[in-house]
């Protein structure tokens, strides 16, 4: 019985480990106050088939360019990313 309800626990909590890092899933825009101008924003967050969070990034006034982040970090459904080209 013991056995049963462990797994039962495991199960539990790799589903909502799932489903926390897909609540991301979707593409996000906002405004991003640059001084003299409103930059648009357009963050793409998509799920790979390992089970990651992949990013990208666009500034669709500035280019069509759609800039990946490298990499994704996800805590207490917050999501942080970071982008070395923009260092």
């Amino acid at each position: 019985m013991k056995h049963l309800l462990s797994i039962c626990l495991l199960s539990f909590f790799s589903l909502v480990s799932f489903a926390q890092q897909n609540k991301f899933t979707g593409t996000w825009e906002g405004d991003l106050d640059a001084g003299v101008q409103q930059l648009r924003m357009i963050f793409t967050i998509s799920q790979k088939d390992d089970g990651q969070l992949k990013v990208t990034i666009q500034a669709p006034q500035q280019s069509p360019a759609q800039i990946p982040a490298d990499t994704v970090f996800t805590d207490a459904g917050k999501i942080s990313l970071e982008v070395k080209r923009f260092k």
